[in-house]
């Protein structure tokens, strides 16, 4: 069973197998409206989470129950007519991704969060643990968490502030509730080594705010000292493609992309050199940039650009830096 609502009516999903659920619809009076729906159209399987948003009822099943599952998310319109279908994240070697009854959308941070049961190739049925699931907006994987060792199940989450909070339970033992934050910061993609060992790790500190213009600093180290830099940003997202042949950086930040001003490193000439920028500052001194003015909810990608003559392309790259823009 599902249980979800548009913000006028109420709707239980009944799952009739193997792969369709029945939509009833209800008022605030508990009055049926209506007859029930059928789901025939897409694939999808028992035990879930629907969330509304955008006039849009977001269904996240496994495709099948335990084991060769994959999560699969499924679009309907205000009617629970079919859009479209997509499997979100594959098994992997008969491996099972289902039970998915955790969903959230943190319009904030403009993230997917999703919870679920998965139970290894070889495992047996009881043995599942939890996994906590980051996507983006476009349910491109960020990041996948095992939160639980084996026989946990039964995920909900919620979102308050700036904190993700996720209850489960473990039969015939007890309930448990966790607590992560989400708000912040996230660094991603790999920092290049650069030619005299240097990796570095970028950092943000702060809060990204669009009412300030002032108080985000955005810092690279440790990379070589004495060293010419810069920050370079974009707004379309991430990537991760290789810098040059041979190189150990990765370009982490789609095109387009703006860039800062140089800046030397300081230091001497070890791995002594900080690169570091108030980007909020920046912003308000550069009208008319990538991403300008900014608006709450926009989520910007920045990496950082140093000097190294012995480095392939003469150059290396930071890790990437990805942050959401807040009121």
């Amino acid at each position: 069973m599902i249980l979800t609502t548009d913000g006028s009516y109420i709707y239980v999903l009944h799952f009739d197998p193997p792969s369709q659920h029945h939509v009833y619809k209800f008022n605030s009076n508990l009055n049926a409206v209506g007859s029930p729906i059928s789901t025939t159209t897409l694939m999808h399987n028992n035990i879930g989470h629907s969330v509304y948003r955008n006039s849009i009822f977001h269904l996240f099943t496994g495709s099948t129950f335990g084991f060769n599952s994959s999560l699969t998310h499924t679009k309907w319109n205000s009617s629970w007519g079919a859009i479209s279908s997509q499997n979100i994240l594959g098994s992997t070697g008969g491996d099972g991704n289902f039970f998915s009854t955790g969903a959230i959308f943190d319009s904030t941070n403009q993230r997917w969060y999703i919870a679920l049961n998965h139970i290894y190739a070889g495992q047996s049925i009881g043995q599942e643990h939890i996994d906590l699931l980051a996507y983006d907006s476009n349910f491109n994987l960020l990041e996948r968490k095992h939160v639980t060792t084996e026989n946990y199940t039964r995920p909900h989450l919620v979102q308050k502030g700036g904190h993700l909070y996720m209850t489960y339970d473990r039969p015939g033992v007890g309930v448990y509730l966790r607590r992560y934050q989400v708000s912040g910061p996230v660094a991603y993609c790999t920092a290049g080594t650069s030619s005299g060992g240097c990796v570095p790790e970028i950092s943000g500190l702060g809060t990204p705010s669009i009412a300030a213009s002032s108080g985000f600093n955005i810092s690279v180290a440790p990379v070589p000292g004495q060293k010419q830099g810069l920050f370079f940003y974009g707004t379309n997202g991430r990537m991760n493609t290789p810098w040059a042949t041979g190189s150990s950086s990765v370009l982490c930040v789609k095109s387009p992309t703006s860039r800062t001003q140089q800046q030397n490193s300081g230091g001497t000439s070890g791995c002594d050199g900080t690169l570091s920028i108030d980007w909020l500052s920046f912003i308000a001194s550069h009208p008319g940039l990538l991403g300008t003015p900014t608006t709450a909810g926009q989520v910007v990608d920045a990496q950082a650009w140093y000097r190294d003559p012995a480095a392939v392309k003469s150059t290396n790259l930071s890790a990437g830096l990805e942050f959401t823009m807040l009121p």
